[in-house]
């Protein structure tokens, strides 16, 4: 047993006494491959230096110490780190020294003469607990409190209540556990994809999953991953609604949106009209605390309930409830709105989560697999080899790709369909299906959504494989990374469809707009669309004659020369989108059509998201920047919209991962 008792890994940074150029970066060598940070600025703070860490190496927030030294830092591997090697080699640029000064050693503790009849208890802290007892025989009761936190079971039977934080439990699906999900949003993985060979069931509920082999009770699960094996498996997600009384009250579908939050309530023996403020709850679990609590009577006093299975709300001892103002949205929001008191009781339909909330992720992993998605938002990852696949409610996607024998998938509303030359055609049947996410593999030659109406992404990533469009929107995709000149994609754009993008992604820094000569595209309601995940300059003269174009880049985009759509008819619009925009001294952005009407849009927007959590835990620290310079340039278009925003989890109420790295603090509440 690994309990983080050995040394813990420590890099030291040192500065150079005379520094040049804005900043430096330093490379982790890690079994033979290079990752690189941002440029950190030579007066980079603490929280700089650990952001820089965690992005780069896809860490866990929270786990490193940063201490300032005479000359630079000191970063120790902590936390969910602690105690074992994490980096090979490692440098920096710029004159910066960075070396390993401690290495991470791990000690193993000896379990003697434990089996699948021995028990494991074990309790985690506050901050973010990493929890993996999969090759452990036994059973366990883990406990993890508080902090955002990944917990896969042993072998036998598991009772895992993960506490406050947005957890991860990985479940076998072959055991009966009991799992708790606590505050915060909560994901169940039931991984079968080890037992191979049968045949497995999964049907989730609100309140249990139940599998071929066993039966998990759930509470505070707001999304699940089934993952089924090599065999004929079924899914099955409808009647999983994905709340509970520890639900973050914000989540449940229609409360971000209320103005009136009072209720009111006849008591049964018309003693009292209660009022009730449910404004400052957190959870449902405390809105039912507010209502239980208001009656002082003795014997049959109000009491409020929720039904685990059902996620219905019941309240017992009145006579009549209402609002306080005419605004009766908070009864909609709660499943009372319609419902009449009986007997001293009223109970409520159910209530649901906010429509951008995943309920459910499901892929099959071989054999002929049949998919029952949630009411809310479902992926799914299907093959040829499968049977269908049923939404349900909500935004719901498939995800698949073309195979080596069946180099072809056709799109329509109702089925995918693979061809292949000398091949028997496969196909899936969809109902209620929104979305198609179609990658093309090696040897693939034509995905066809053509005949369909929903909203298509279609990558031909390195391939040639032809693209055409449906009449939803449309995102083509098209790797750029390593093609000739004979490289070309055919895309064919439906002029009827709601939207087509066309995006050419692997293009590097600098933008070239030969890259737009890898696809020939049919017809003309589209978007040229360049995409980088770091820096984009634009550093010579752009001009596409009455066509859109958007740059999208995750780091900085700098416009050093002219870009225009202009048209003597119709004009294009122009679209700069990334965390910070630069117009230089004498660019010209110009969507100019025969009218203002005629002219295109321009859009300059700066969004930082740098904070997006990679693994577990919440950024607590809002060190996050988006801007926009734009210097003695001009921007002539329709209507031109400038925005920068730089916001970190603005829907998190707490975070978990550990102390504040710049202060004495613990973890900042309500941030």
């Amino acid at each position: 047993m690994n309990l983080s008792q050995g040394l813990n890994e420590v890099v030291n940074i040192s500065l150079p006494d005379v520094t040049s150029g804005s900043g430096y970066t330093i490379t982790f060598n890690i079994n033979s491959e290079d990752f690189v940070t941002e440029e950190l600025a030579w007066d980079a703070t603490a929280r700089d230096i650990s952001r820089a860490f965690e992005q780069t190496l896809d860490l866990n927030y929270g786990q490193l110490i940063v201490t300032a030294t005479d000359d630079g830092w000191d970063v120790e591997f902590a936390g969910l780190y602690s105690g074992q090697p994490m980096i090979g080699l490692i440098s920096a640029t710029e004159g910066v020294s960075a070396l390993l000064s401690q290495a991470g050693t791990e000690v193993l503790d000896s379990l003697v003469d434990f089996d699948d009849s021995d028990y494991l208890d074990l309790e985690g802290g506050v901050g973010a607990d990493d929890v993996d007892l999969s090759a452990f025989a036994g059973n366990s009761k883990i406990s993890t409190l508080q902090g955002s936190d990944s917990i896969k079971g042993a072998q036998g039977i598991n009772i895992i209540d993960a506490g406050a934080g947005d957890d991860f439990i990985y479940v076998s699906g072959e055991t009966n556990d009991i799992i708790v999900g606590g505050e915060g949003e909560d994901t169940l993985i039931a991984d079968m994809s080890g037992n191979t060979g049968a045949a497995h069931s999964f049907d989730l509920d609100n309140d249990q999953l139940e599998t071929d082999l066993a039966t998990i009770n759930l509470l505070g699960i707001e999304s699940a991953e089934l993952i089924g094996s090599d065999d004929d498996d079924s899914f099955n997600a409808t009647d999983f609604i994905g709340l509970s009384e520890t639900t973050d009250i914000q989540l449940v579908n229609g409360w971000a949106d209320l103005s009136e939050f009072s209720l009111l309530f006849t008591l049964d023996d018309d003693s009292a009209v209660l009022e009730i403020d449910t404004q400052g709850a957190q959870t449902l679990e405390e809105l039912i605390a507010l209502i239980n609590i208001a009656d002082d009577r003795e014997t049959g006093a109000m009491f409020a309930s929720f039904d685990q299975s059902s996620a219905q709300l019941s309240i017992s001892g009145i006579s009549a409830f209402s609002t306080l103002g005419s605004d009766t949205s908070i009864l909609s929001v709660l499943g009372l709105d319609g419902q009449s008191v009986s007997n001293s009781l009223v109970t409520g339909v159910s209530m649901g989560l906010v429509a951008s909330v995943q309920l459910s992720t499901q892929r099959g992993n071989g054999g002929s697999d049949t998919y029952l998605g949630s009411q809310g938002i479902d992926l799914f990852e299907i093959d040829d080899d499968d049977v269908s696949v049923d939404g349900k409610g909500g935004y719901d996607a498939v995800v698949a790709s073309t195979t080596a024998t069946h180099t072809q998938v056709d799109v329509a509303d109702s089925s995918l369909t693979w061809k292949g030359d000398m091949q028997t055609d496969k196909s899936v049947s969809l109902t209620d299906i929104e979305q198609a996410q179609i990658t093309a593999t090696t040897g693939a030659t034509l995905i066809d959504a053509s005949s369909a109406t929903v909203d298509v992404i279609l990558d031909a990533a390195d391939t040639n494989a032809e693209l055409k469009g449906s009449s939803g929107i449309n995102e083509y995709r098209i790797n750029v990374a390593g093609r000739t000149d004979t490289d070309i994609v055919n895309v064919t754009v439906s002029d009827l469809a709601t939207s087509s993008d066309v995006v050419f992604y692997g293009g590097g820094e600098t933008f070239n707009i030969d890259n737009f000569d890898y696809a020939t595209i049919t017809g003309t309601n589209y978007s040229f669309v360049t995409e980088t995940g770091g820096d984009l300059t634009i550093d010579s003269n752009v001009s596409i004659v009455g066509q859109s174009i958007k740059f999208e880049a995750g780091g900085t985009i700098t416009v050093k020369k002219n870009v225009s759509t202009d048209d003597p008819d119709t004009a294009g619009s122009i679209g700069f989108y990334a965390r910070h925009i630069v117009v230089e001294d004498g660019v010209s952005i110009s969507a100019k059509g025969q009218t203002l009407q005629q002219s295109g849009d321009i859009d300059l927007i700066a969004s930082d998201s740098r904070n997006k959590i990679k693994g577990l835990g919440f950024y607590n620290y809002d060190n996050v920047s988006a801007s926009i310079t734009i210097g003695a340039a001009t921007i002539e278009g329709r209507d031109i919209n400038i925005i920068a925003f730089a916001e970190t989890n603005p829907d998190s109420p707490v975070n978990y991962g550990g102390d504040s790295l710049e202060s004495d603090e613990l973890s900042i509440k309500d941030f």
